[in-house]
């Protein structure tokens, strides 16, 4: 192995691992006053965040690279972008509870909620959306993907995202179907977009549908999701089953946009 192959594993693997590493750090010491009830999930986004530049700007150094070289700049169409993605996730993460809830029967109702405390706690969805997608689809994801293609760039990323969410507390199974099948759409996002606005916005819109449906705990419920009356094991079975099904046709779907974006820029790469 060439010293140019190791060093392109190096930041690829070394940039996501040390910004866990760094986060789990601060999660651990949860210092006060800045980890209050109030705003510990956006200083934990916040410190993930600048943990993050750091590990890249470290990184950046080492391979005598500028932030421009790998999209990491801010341009008049960034927060543009950010909220075109924010609304491709609302719409498309809607769209599959709808779904979800027609097959199974489910019942959707109106919390009683603050929506302006549900819009201010929202706000912290957006630097843990950033940190993470900083953390693993910017420099380390362009640099593999510009080495080695796309292919390994999607599915190194997905593994360690995945991995990301597992040690953090999530299972296994959940790590994987979850955040490591999105984690395609993410990267396909920042490579159509040369940059991380879009996913970022992608991510976050996500998040907020999630967090509307009481999957975020600081964050109050909006609607609820539910059966009318006490649910049979099989039809607890039956909606869960069809929760994975979804997944996983998100995933082909996404595998096959992979397959459909390599072989337009591989021609345009061959013709060039």
């Amino acid at each position: 192995m060439t010293y140019k192959n190791v060093k392109i594993i190096l930041i690829s693997f070394g940039v996501p691992i040390l910004f866990s590493l760094l986060l789990w750090m601060v999660a651990l010491t949860s210092i006060s006053p800045l980890f209050l009830n109030q705003n510990e999930r956006f200083t934990y986004g916040v410190v993930g965040s600048l943990s993050a530049l750091a590990v890249i700007f470290m990184f950046l150094k080492v391979d005598k690279k500028t932030w421009g070289n790998y999209h990491l700049k801010v341009e008049k169409r960034t927060p543009i972008r950010f909220l075109k993605g924010a609304v491709i996730g609302v719409v498309l993460c809607t769209a599959l509870f709808l779904l979800q809830a027609w097959y199974s029967g489910l019942e959707i109702s109106l919390a009683k909620v603050d929506l302006g405390q549900f819009a201010l706690m929202s706000l912290s969805l957006i630097p843990l959306a950033f940190m993470e997608e900083l953390a693993f689809r910017s420099y380390p994801f362009f640099k593999l993907n510009e080495s080695y293609g796309v292919w390994t760039a999607q599915i190194t990323m997905s593994i360690l995202f995945a991995l990301y969410h597992y040690i953090g507390g999530w299972s296994l199974m959940a790590s994987f179907i979850g955040p490591g099948i999105w984690s395609f759409a993410f990267g396909l996002m920042a490579l159509k977009s040369k940059g991380i606005a879009l996913p970022t916005g992608f991510h976050f819109g996500l998040n907020l549908s999630l967090a509307a449906i009481g999957n975020k705990y600081w964050i109050p419920t909006i609607w609820t999701i539910d059966f009318a009356g006490s649910p049979t094991d099989e039809m607890l079975k039956s909606n869960e089953y069809f929760g994975v099904a979804i997944q996983l046709l998100v995933f082909i779907a996404l595998v096959a946009f992979t397959y459909i974006y390599r072989r337009k820029t591989h021609g345009k790469t061959q013709s060039n």
